[in-house]
């Protein structure tokens, strides 16, 4: 999974400019694009007013107005099939990401 983001960190660390991608938001994608076996484990993170969400793997927790959903994507990727009571142990891990990452925001 990557987003627009990660192209500026890509494209810098091709650059040179390795130290300048620690500050962003993006993820360098290289070591993927040089190994076409290798794939990225790194979760994906957003959110939209009241709507939080991160993906990692094939999961994707996502916490709307404060109710809670799991999605597993690959088995259901328009996402009608909410998983989060049979899963708890994969919604908590990916509930305390998004914790963890929501710390670490600048909000004004």
């Amino acid at each position: 999974t990557s987003i627009a983001m990660d192209l500026t960190a890509t494209m810098l660390t091709a650059a040179g400019q390795k130290d300048q991608v620690l500050d962003l938001d993006g993820s360098n994608l290289l070591p993927i694009l040089q190994n076409a076996e290798a794939e990225s484990t790194i979760p994906l993170f957003w959110r939209f007013g009241a709507m939080w969400a991160v993906r990692k793997d094939n999961w994707k927790y996502v916490v709307d107005d404060g109710t809670q959903f799991l999605f597993d994507l690959e088995s259901d990727i328009g996402e009608r099939k909410d998983l989060f009571a049979s899963y708890p142990e994969v919604a908590t891990e990916l509930r305390e990401a998004l914790v963890e990452w929501n710390q670490t925001l600048v909000t004004p």
